[in-house]
């Protein structure tokens, strides 16, 4: 469980492109995690790839330190 426990909803802290081409993106990012009374619970680095397949883009892999 841990800090991320009892969270409530997310919200990007930066969402920067660090590659791309044609049909795929990296991103670096940072998310926080709230808790239902607004509190922050804590921030995680995440790396997404986003790719263009079948007609449209979508999410296909991160790696991130949040559990």
């Amino acid at each position: 469980q841990g800090q991320s426990a009892g969270w409530s909803r997310s919200a990007w802290d930066y969402v920067e492109p660090v590659d791309a081409g044609p049909d795929k993106v990296h991103f670096r990012v940072q998310f926080t995690r709230f808790a239902a009374d607004g509190a922050p619970i804590g921030s995680y680095r995440s790396l997404y790839i986003v790719t263009f397949k079948d007609g449209r883009w979508g999410i296909q892999g991160r790696s991130s330190w949040a559990a």
